[in-house]
């Protein structure tokens, strides 16, 4: 039987279109504040991670670079678009799930795959998989179709005075996160389509998790963590079109438990757009929008 879950709301952190470097230790619970800039667009829209060497991964709109943490470049990505010719409107961008050099619309959701060296990115309806080099290793579209499978035309609409969207095979073009799990499995959020679709590292579909399938707007699948126990049995996805998080069971996506609501009060949600879990199981959220702020949730006891 599982047991009652408790959440505790710690602390927000106010602001917009400002990076702020904190930090966390036992001897030093409350958080230390490293260091701020001002972040641009690209920033803004992008992530950025620590990996396990201390480097400083800064992923923003078209730029994937590696940084010494006190901001030496060592390492760039690459793979830009063509840049503007100043004066000239550029060429629309066109949608081609099959061609892997370059990322013309940027790249926000990545992860790592530290021991073998390999960077995950969710771009338009496909998933791929570069070496720390830069060289594109592999690559799969929904239910893990090769790419030369996945369409380039829009997705399709269909009438939500009928209910939810119709399965399908394809991903959407709105891939919101990516996440590597400890048995070898990769979570991919699929915003748009109310789901998160399971892999094998080699692109063979698993399953599927539909959450809040008859959310419209912007879709419920927001963003999602594995637990911080060693079997990761459980993931808590980000819902920021409901304002929730929902507590799913890993085996069967079987929900067990949610918290939240839309607001702006502490402990609710305007526009939930990320969320982290650290080594203890507390929670950090981030709201875009009107939300603009981070909020801290206490992991007090219970099961998961």
């Amino acid at each position: 039987m599982l047991g009652t879950v408790k959440w505790t709301l710690c602390r927000l952190i106010g602001g917009f279109g400002l990076i702020a470097a904190f930090a966390l230790s036992a001897a030093e619970p409350q958080a230390q504040l490293h260091g701020t800039w001002v972040a641009t667009k690209a920033e803004r829209d992008g992530k950025a991670a620590d990996d396990v060497v201390g480097h400083r991964i800064a992923f923003a709109g078209n730029r994937f670079q590696i940084h010494s943490k006190d901001g030496k470049l060592l390492w760039d990505f690459g793979h830009r678009g063509p840049r503007p010719v100043a004066g000239q409107t550029p060429p629309p961008i066109v949608e081609n799930n099959q061609q892997t050099d370059v990322f013309p619309t940027g790249i926000s959701q990545f992860t790592l795959d530290e021991d073998a060296r390999e960077i995950y990115i969710a771009h338009w309806k496909r998933i791929l998989v570069y070496d720390y080099d830069g060289k594109f290793k592999r690559g799969w579209g929904g239910k893990g179709m090769p790419l030369s499978q996945i369409s380039n035309a829009p997705t399709p609409d269909y009438d939500w005075k009928k209910g939810p969207p119709p399965d399908q095979d394809q991903l959407s073009t709105d891939l919101h996160c990516i996440h590597l799990s400890v048995d070898g499995l990769v979570y991919v959020c699929d915003r748009q389509n109310n789901r998160v679709q399971v892999f094998s590292r080699d692109g063979e579909f698993k399953h599927e998790f539909r959450v809040e399938v008859q959310t419209l707007a912007n879709g419920s699948v927001w963003d999602m963590v594995l637990s911080h126990d060693p079997a990761q049995r459980y993931l808590y996805v980000a819902d920021g079109a409901n304002g929730r998080i929902y507590i799913l069971r890993r085996s069967d996506g079987r929900e067990l438990g949610s918290f939240g609501r839309t607001g702006r009060m502490p402990g609710e949600f305007k526009w939930i757009h990320n969320i982290a879990i650290d080594r203890d199981g507390n929670l950090f959220t981030s709201e875009v929008g009107f939300g603009r702020r981070v909020q801290k949730f206490a992991r007090t006891g219970g099961a998961f």
